[in-house]
């Protein structure tokens, strides 16, 4: 992440489409989707400079122990990755597909984690 917030450009796959094979083209959807949250995820790495995925938690905790300013300026942040991983949405058919369902493996591990952060900080804002 640290690489990757420290350059000017990220993953612009916007425009990506795998037209080799059906289930390619299938698979360019959430291929777009997966590379938004990690450019979303660079970002908020950018911003406030600490991956939420990785920190530590608990009642001593970096956002339970956060001043109200830095709250302030930091759950928005941790909501646009959030947002940006909650895109995702494949159905369970969907899921069959190995490479659909390890990013959504990936996601969901990083979805528990960026919820408890969130979770944590409100309840310091509280």
């Amino acid at each position: 992440m640290q690489y990757l917030a420290s350059r000017n450009t990220l993953f612009n796959l916007n425009n990506f489409l795998d037209k080799a094979a059906l289930q390619g083209y299938n698979m360019s959807t959430f291929i777009r989707r997966y590379s938004r949250y990690l450019n979303e995820k660079a970002m908020s790495y950018r911003l406030a400079a600490v991956d939420f995925t990785k920190m530590k938690r608990g009642a001593d905790g970096v956002m339970r122990t956060m001043n109200t300013e830095k709250l302030i300026k930091t759950l928005p942040i941790i909501q646009n990755q959030l947002d940006a991983l909650l895109d995702f949405q494949p159905n369970s058919n969907e899921l069959t597909n190995g490479v659909i369902n390890t990013a959504f493996m990936l996601l969901f591990k990083d979805s528990i984690r960026l919820f408890a952060a969130f979770n944590e900080g409100v309840i310091n804002m509280l």
